[in-house]
């Protein structure tokens, strides 16, 4: 997936350091979660950013609260920039 480097990237850059690193065992987890949605169709290769980013959010609120907030900062700069493009 690419995103506008000079525009939306350096927003998110600008707004957010980084996206805390979830524990391990949550990490391998979302990825097991990921692989299973992949295989089923409820994601693909083909996802927008936002989608990305809302699939990611949901697999980690409420196990690891700091990485969902980031994401769904990121989400937030996604939409407030596709709105005004």
């Amino acid at each position: 997936m690419t995103i506008p480097k000079d525009s939306l990237h350096r927003q998110i850059h600008e707004a957010l350091a980084a996206v805390p690193t979830p524990k391990p065992a949550n990490a391998r987890e979302a990825l097991q979660e990921l692989r299973t949605l992949y295989h089923y169709g409820g994601i693909s290769d083909h996802d927008d950013i936002e989608k990305r980013l809302k699939v990611l959010v949901a697999l980690f609120d409420y196990i690891e609260q700091p990485t969902a907030d980031a994401l769904r900062k990121q989400l937030s700069i996604v939409q407030e920039y596709k709105g005004s493009h």
